[in-house]
């Protein structure tokens, strides 16, 4: 009964991420390109697929689950525009209602995993105290952003750590209700954020694999090795964005003040971040920042005399030797663009 009622709700949470964001998920024209993983892949809506795979999610969970999976991973193929933190972790979390085996450890490994390296990113970052400032402005607590630019990271932390561990999982799942309904009242996310569904979806995930379902049953032998490697893999992947190998986005860096960012520069008018922003192009989402995915746009959009003015990660000493933080410089290529 617990598990039908979660997925109901990350259905219905990816649903509306869905429906908000609407033409993302829609083929679009020159002037707003596709940004396929392959050049050969089909340039297509889909929208309606994706909210029909997530209607057969609640009917028949056997069919619907990888049905939604699949179709969900084809639309990030083929526009990478796509590949945002939000419907990605509501993708996982449906996947961990399954029926199969190794599906609550699928859960619980991504929910601690993004706690925990959700709060290390906001540690590393210099950016994340003024994020701070503006939670504790919307608490009227503003003259605490110093103590919240701590206190916030220090509790995913925490709570991440509290879901990786067996014996104390079931505290986690009532700090997760804490943690993502605090932040949509923090943050004044409205009906039309993704992210508040997103938030809803795994304060209820959190309550739900941690607290209310029972444990994982033993596993020993092969099946013990997969489920150690599947937890593993998630708990320490994150660790790769620092060296340019995981975009940032996909690594659990959000409203962290870590991340990458681009400017396209031109004489004689300077240079600004409007070419490479995406929230005047109808399309209510963000161009995901990674320098790769820069650089894939700019190519896509550009004109001869233009230039990508890329940077990297903004860290703290001593990780500002590390790959992710340097920057990038792209002129635009011959052929490309417009």
């Amino acid at each position: 009964m617990v598990l039908g009622a979660l997925r109901t709700l990350l259905a219905g949470c990816q649903a509306a991420t869905i429906v908000v964001t609407w033409n993302l998920w829609q083929a679009r024209n020159a002037t707003v390109p596709n940004l396929p993983a392959l050049g050969w892949l089909p340039h297509v809506g889909v929208g309606w697929l994706l909210l029909a795979t997530l209607v057969v999610v609640v009917a028949r969970p056997r069919v619907g689950i990888p049905l939604h999976v699949a179709a969900f991973a084809f639309a990030l193929a083929t526009d990478q525009v796509r590949l945002q933190p939000e419907w990605i972790s509501l993708a996982i979390l449906i996947l961990a209602t399954g029926p199969w085996r190794h599906c609550r450890t699928l859960g619980w490994a991504h929910l601690s995993s993004l706690w925990v390296w959700a709060g290390l990113n906001k540690l590393a970052g210099t950016g994340f105290p003024s994020v701070a400032q503006s939670v504790a402005h919307n608490l009227g607590f503003a003259g605490l952003h110093g103590e919240l630019a701590w206190a916030i990271p220090v509790g995913e932390i925490s709570i991440g750590v509290l879901a990786a561990l067996p014996w104390t999982r079931r505290i986690a799942g009532v700090g997760a209700v804490g943690l993502h309904v605090g932040a949509t009242v923090a943050l004044r996310m409205g009906l039309d954020w993704e992210i508040l569904w997103w938030n809803l979806g795994l304060a209820g995930a959190g309550l739900a694999l941690l607290t209310l379902l029972p444990a994982d049953r033993p596993a020993t032998g092969a099946s013990g090795g997969l489920r150690f490697a599947l937890a593993a893999g998630l708990l320490t992947y994150p660790a790769l964005s620092y060296v340019g190998l995981v975009d940032p986005y996909l690594a659990h860096h959000v409203y962290s003040g870590t991340l990458q960012g681009a400017v396209v520069c031109e004489a004689p008018y300077g240079c600004s971040a409007l070419p490479i922003d995406l929230t005047g192009a109808a399309i209510q989402a963000p161009l995901p920042p990674s320098i790769r995915l820069f650089e894939r746009w700019f190519r896509s959009t550009c004109h001869r005399g233009q230039t990508l003015e890329a940077y990297g990660m903004s860290l703290r000493s001593p990780l500002r030797s590390l790959p992710a933080v340097r920057g990038r410089r792209l002129a635009c290529p011959a052929g490309s663009g417009r």
